[in-house]
């Protein structure tokens, strides 16, 4: 191995590095993924929670990795394969680097455009009875259950009067307010089949 890198040119040797340091900054974030340490990125910088959802930036660990892997490939492609000129292959290195993070940039965009959009659609929650799970104190949130589209689910809640409603009370959903809250109201308890 050492011949095969001292019989390289300088340009040749720099792209080497690079693929072979991008190749183990990959492996580096995989190996960290395996055992649960996903944050190396130091999250998503557009919402400021801190957690990895899979989001992408350019100065990221992903960027960089991808950047390096396809510079150092596309130039020593060029270069050795090619027959391209040193100016013309540092030049093909570099759109192939920034045209992959681009690329890779997308698919993550994509990703968290599928992750976000779900299928739970909380107003169809409106106009449905459930429980209070958490008291719902006066002019204050708490959480109740509600089943909506078959299945139970746990949402915050506010009282529509601004009352108390306490645990284990029914309520029924009478609105949704900020995409996220449901806005309910004491309901009366079911009546028995046999009455």
């Amino acid at each position: 191995m050492n011949e095969w890198f001292s019989g390289m040119t300088p340009l040749e040797r720099g792209f080497s590095v690079c693929a072979i340091s991008g190749g183990i900054l990959f492996l580096f974030r995989l190996v960290l993924q395996f055992f649960g340490g996903d944050d190396v990125d130091g999250g998503d910088v557009s919402d400021g929670t801190g957690h990895a959802d899979g989001s992408f930036t350019f100065l990221s660990l992903h960027g960089i990795t991808v950047f390096l892997v396809m510079f150092g490939l596309v130039g020593l492609t060029l270069l050795v394969e090619g027959g391209v000129r040193e100016g013309w292959a540092l030049v093909g290195a570099t759109v192939g680097g920034l045209a992959s993070m681009w690329a890779i940039g997308q698919v993550y965009i994509l990703m968290r455009r599928l992750q976000s959009s779900g299928n739970v659609v909380i107003t169809n929650a409106v106009g449905k009875e459930g429980t209070v799970y958490l008291t719902i104190p006066v002019n204050g949130s708490g959480q109740v259950q509600v089943v909506y589209q078959s299945k139970m689910h746990l949402e915050d809640a506010i009282s529509e009067n601004g009352v108390e409603l306490k645990t284990g009370e029914r309520v029924k959903v009478m609105a949704v307010r900020g995409g996220t809250t449901l806005v309910v109201r004491s309901a009366p308890a079911p009546t028995s089949s046999n009455e």
